[in-house]
């Protein structure tokens, strides 16, 4: 009777081993349906932002997805690339990771997915993106490869961009460089980056980085450094045009305005800086700035620069400006752009000054040219009726 009922239970074991064998099968089977359902419905799926959002579905599955992830990855559509980098989101896996990494620096396609991909999960990537940056011979890929890096800088990666800078012929080293302050410019508090920057000032090729860090981040205590440039004759355009925002907003009035007062009436075959300086400075007035703008707009050989320095005399208010503005509220647009001023236009871009933002773009440049002679003849009628009366 006892070997009976051991048997019995013996074989009623077996059955409920057997049976959960049996659901456990059927389970992964459904779970692998369920995962290649998903990927399938990305193939067939048109629009890419649902092709992401089946991505993050396929995400769920964790490592399960990983077969499907790998072959997103290598689809030929780029839009379904797209959507293993997001399914890749889910879990971390070194082969997906090298996969996406590599696909940043060859497939263009997917550039910002990769990108943010990367940087979001930098601190992981750190060794394989160091094995890759100093195995890559393309100065390009190296250089898309730098700007990958973002704060806070790991120490590996800190160490790999200083022994780029302190290579003197090294093509990279303004971009390793700017790592640093790129990221620096972004930092509330104290800036650990600040002394090696301020180290490289009188480093001839990262110089006009330094500056420009130092004005950005730095305070009235620095406006000495910005004072020598503006006084030395060696000091480039950049130098001196990033030195005006530092005049601007450390200087007092009478510095601006003998500074102001200097620039226009420099003899210098470029008069870019005189550009630059009516833009930054637009509320210094003095007698010798109106009488340097007045002959400005009447003289001078570059059409964008005479209908700035026009528009600057309105706030002067002065009827000994009429013949200063008659000539250019008349004149025709040149069909040309202003191609001496191109760097010029690039520095109002970066100083945020309104109007300037597409200067380059045709369509914009009439319709600037267009509404500013407007203002300009308005206020020329201004005048004589003022003077009439």
């Amino acid at each position: 009777m006892r070997s009976n009922k051991l048997v019995h239970n013996a074989r009623a074991f077996l059955n409920i081993f057997t049976i959960a064998i049996i659901f456990t099968m059927a389970g992964i089977d459904f779970e692998l349906q369920a995962q290649e359902s998903v990927y399938n419905s990305i193939l067939k799926t048109g629009g890419l932002f649902e092709k992401k959002n089946l991505g993050v579905k396929l995400s769920t599955y964790k490592s399960k997805s990983l077969p499907f992830i790998k072959l997103l990855l290598n689809d030929k559509s780029y839009w379904n690339r797209i959507s293993g980098i997001e399914a890749a989101k889910g879990f971390a896996d070194a082969e997906v990771d090298e996969k996406i990494l590599n696909m940043f620096r060859d497939d263009h396609m997917t550039t910002s997915e990769t990108k943010q991909y990367i940087q979001d999960r930098y601190s992981k990537f750190e060794s394989k993106f160091i094995e890759l940056y100093r195995n890559e011979f393309d100065t390009r890929k190296k250089q898309d490869l730098l700007r990958l890096i973002m704060y806070p800088i790991p120490s590996k990666t800190q160490k790999m961009l200083k022994e780029e800078i302190e290579q003197k012929n090294e093509k990279n080293r303004e971009i390793a460089f700017g790592v640093f302050t790129n990221n620096a410019n972004k930092i509330k508090n104290i800036n650990p980056y600040d002394s090696y920057i301020r180290n490289y000032l009188q480093d001839p090729t990262l110089r006009v980085l330094v500056i420009d860090y130092i004005q950005a981040n730095g305070s009235k205590q620095d406006l000495p450094i910005f004072l020598e440039i503006l006084d030395s004759e060696k000091s480039s355009f950049k130098e001196k045009s990033v030195a005006l925002r530092a005049l601007r907003d450390w200087a007092s009035i009478n510095e601006q305005r003998k500074y102001y007062e200097e620039i226009l009436t420099e003899n210098s075959p470029n008069d870019s800086l005189k550009y630059i300086v009516i833009q930054v400075l637009p509320y210094i007035k003095s007698e010798k700035i109106r009488t340097n703008l007045c002959e400005l707009s009447q003289r001078n050989s570059s059409q964008e620069i005479r209908i700035t320095a026009a528009l600057a005399l309105i706030s002067y208010d002065n009827a000994l400006n009429i013949p200063c503005l008659e000539k250019i509220a008349i004149e025709k647009i040149d069909p040309k752009p202003p191609a001496n001023l191109g760097d010029a236009i690039i520095v109002i871009m970066t100083f945020g000054i309104s109007g300037f933002k597409n200067a380059r773009d045709e369509q914009v440049r009439r319709q600037n040219f267009t509404s500013n002679q407007t203002k300009i003849r308005e206020h020329l009628n201004y005048l004589k009726k003022t003077l009439e009366e």
